[in-house]
């Protein structure tokens, strides 16, 4: 099948909070923007159950605060897209064009806003039981775990707040810490010490 190529000013590779400031601020300058996502809108925060540090918004959920992104930039004029960029490819004139699964895009700038991704711990058996006892998003997979003893590997702030989330489904939640202390702010340790869930 032939690709549709669309003729744009800007893509944006990615609909995660920065990729969606970018495209903002593209649209805004009356630059026609597309982004694309693989995902769901706000990228990796839309795994998030809640977001408590997120400025001018005390507490949303990370799927609430992808929308709001989107629509954000829906309204300032940007496309959103969903798919996989399988390329990008330098045009002789010096525009890119950025080729996904039935479409291209040729634009003049792309901006490459494509998150992180979860940070793995290194014991033996972690790619054996990915999927199958071992995850990286409670929000996403915490069901699985209701009524059960689980570990949160972590001191930082997302191990924190994965661990508050887990309290209230699991059995149990067993923070393994890699210091002698948490790395996350102390308002939130707090609130994770003091659940009777949590050891």
């Amino acid at each position: 099948m032939d690709k549709t190529n669309r003729v744009v000013d800007t893509v944006v590779i990615g609909g995660g909070p920065a990729g969606y400031a970018a495209a903002i601020y593209a649209a805004r300058a009356s630059l026609k923007t597309v982004v694309i996502e693989q995902g769901m809108p706000g990228g990796q925060i839309a795994t998030t159950d809640i977001v408590e540090n997120y400025p001018a918004i005390p507490t949303i959920t990370g799927a609430e605060l992808g929308m709001k992104l989107q629509e954000h930039a829906t309204e300032a004029g940007a496309k959103s897209v969903y798919g996989v960029v399988e390329a990008i490819e330098r045009l002789d004139d010096g525009s890119f064009n950025v080729v996904c699964a039935d479409e291209a895009y040729q634009a003049p700038a792309v901006i490459v806003a494509t998150g992180a991704r979860p940070r793995t711990a290194g014991f033996t058996g972690e790619d054996q039981f990915r999927g199958r006892g071992i995850s990286y998003c409670a929000t996403c997979d915490g069901m699985f775990y209701r009524g059960k003893n689980v570990f949160v590997i972590g001191g930082g702030n997302a191990a924190c707040e994965e661990g508050l989330y887990l309290a209230r489904i699991a059995n149990s939640v067993t923070m393994v810490v890699r210091r002698n202390e948490f790395r996350a702010p102390k308002g939130v340790v707090d609130r994770l010490l003091a659940h009777e869930r949590v050891t």
